[in-house]
């Protein structure tokens, strides 16, 4: 009776340890925050300046990859994509070609969680975007979870059947004409230029005179 009634409450204990084990999982899943951003999130440059933006991640999960997809005004024109060296994701890196016109830029990484790397969390740079400025004005870039690719929605290892809470972050660019001169600058740099000159011409005929 008494082995018996010991073992019905070690069974209890195990239980409710293991309930709150569950609970306090769920809670911590419920409050993690798993985003993606640029980096700087706003900035102003001159028309025909090169943009550059890096990609942030930043997961209190652990995610084994995704994919996500960059939009962006018609005042920019795409110029290239390159992971960043230390990023430590080690297959279906990829990412648009060099000078791509799709309307939406598919960038996607992940790990092997079959060969005992079971994914990433924390932050770290994905890579980097560059881009020119075409025209004056603000031009937004967008981040969303990518829609038209292979790898879709990002995944945690503990459930490959659905999806991570992900948020993606925006930039906002203002593109500021390039500065022309004002006339009375002109005038007068022509005027400084004419008296050196006339100022050259006295000189030689001083030298000749002597």
């Amino acid at each position: 009776m008494f082995i018996e009634c010991s073992w019905l409450r070690f069974s209890r204990s195990g239980l409710i340890a293991a309930a709150i084990v569950i609970l306090g999982l769920n809670s911590t899943s419920a409050n993690a925050v798993n985003r993606i951003d640029f980096d700087p999130a706003s900035q102003s440059l001159a028309v025909g300046s090169e943009l550059t933006l890096n990609i942030i991640m930043n997961f209190d999960e652990v995610t084994v990859g995704g994919g996500l997809e960059v939009t962006y005004s018609s005042g920019l024109t795409f110029q290239s994509f390159d992971f960043d060296p230390t990023f430590t994701a080690n297959f279906a890196l990829s990412g648009p070609d060099p000078g791509s016109t799709a309307e939406a830029l598919d960038i996607s990484f992940g790990w092997l969680i079959f060969t005992g790397i079971g994914g990433e969390t924390g932050t770290h740079t994905v890579g980097q975007l560059v881009f020119q400025a075409n025209g004056p004005g603000l031009v937004q870039i967008v981040m969303a979870e990518e829609s038209n690719g292979n790898a879709g929605a990002y995944y945690g290892p503990a459930n490959l059947n659905s999806p991570m809470n992900v948020e993606f972050g925006s930039a906002t660019i203002n593109v500021v004409p390039i500065p022309i001169p004002e006339p009375q600058t002109g005038i007068l740099l022509g005027l400084g230029l004419l008296g050196l000159s006339w100022a050259g011409g006295m000189g030689a005929e001083r030298k000749e005179a002597v």
